[in-house]
């Protein structure tokens, strides 16, 4: 797991590339991460004990245009792809992506710019619900 369960008098606010847990539901979100025509990790962890149904969402917080790929890796496999179109600056996509992730896997979520070499800010954000976790 990349961090602890919630304590009650722990902040849940928190972005970074790992997930939190709070009680059978857990959540991440990156942040606000900046992207170029590299492959950038937004999101990336290794499930716990129990399998999970998650809801993934990108968006992008700045685009100026360019296209970008965002792809969703299952212990290294991409189970999901997509690229948006000329995407417009601020916008906001309806992209929910929702798989079942299998005990002890690792979770990655990607964003690259396939539009041009600028940084572009992209954002991830993913919920969920835990199952059968000891």
């Amino acid at each position: 797991m990349a961090e602890a369960s919630v304590t009650p008098e722990a902040s849940v606010a928190s972005t970074g590339k790992g997930v939190r847990y709070v009680g059978t539901h857990l959540y991440g979100y990156s942040g606000v991460i900046g992207v170029n025509n590299n492959e950038t990790s937004l999101l990336e962890f290794t499930s716990g004990s129990g399998y999970a149904v998650i809801n993934i969402q990108y968006n992008y917080a700045e685009s100026d245009g360019d296209d970008i790929i965002y792809r969703t890796y299952l212990n290294d496999i991409v189970v999901q792809q997509f690229i948006t179109d000329h995407a417009k600056l601020y916008g906001w996509m309806n992209s929910f992506i929702r798989i079942v992730v299998p005990p002890n896997s690792k979770v990655k979520c990607t964003a690259e710019n396939l539009g041009s070499s600028s940084t572009r800010s992209q954002v991830c954000s993913l919920t969920g619900r835990v199952y059968g976790a000891e």
